[in-house]
């Protein structure tokens, strides 16, 4: 029996590191909480959603968040719109030099202030998945 890797797991990770508030353990918190929202809503539109052509990874970061922007579901746009916020942020905590703890611990706050509600707006997406007709 094959079983799928559930990505929300990764917020809990980025949750604990979270609670120990350093430069290194802000920015993989926000690596983590960006994969866990991103990767999750990714298995959604492929598995449940049947949206097989994000199996390709070309460009698929951007392709995923325009997508749900791009659709009549509130819960759908507002994924879209945290991953698209939060990509940036994620890009600069993996590869910028340039910001320091002050910029991580703030983004890292304002995260944290919208993962949960985005984590449950994934699993009522999983319940009911919204289809276009």
């Amino acid at each position: 029996m094959i079983t799928i890797f559930d990505w929300l797991e990764f917020k809990e990770i980025a949750d604990e590191l979270s609670n120990n508030l350093k430069e290194a353990n802000a920015r993989a918190a926000i690596i983590l909480y960006y994969y866990s929202i991103f990767s999750a809503v990714r298995d959604y539109l492929i598995y449940l959603k049947h949206q097989y052509q994000f199996k390709n990874n070309y460009k698929i970061h951007e392709r995923v968040w325009k997508f749900l922007l791009s659709t009549e579901d509130d819960n759908e746009n507002e994924i879209g719109e945290f991953l698209r916020e939060v990509r940036g942020i994620r890009n600069h905590a993996n590869y910028d030099k340039k910001y320091d703890f002050d910029y991580f611990l703030e983004e890292l706050i304002n995260i944290q202030s919208k993962i949960n509600n985005i984590v449950s707006s994934i699993l009522y997406l999983r319940d009911n998945p919204y289809m276009e007709f």
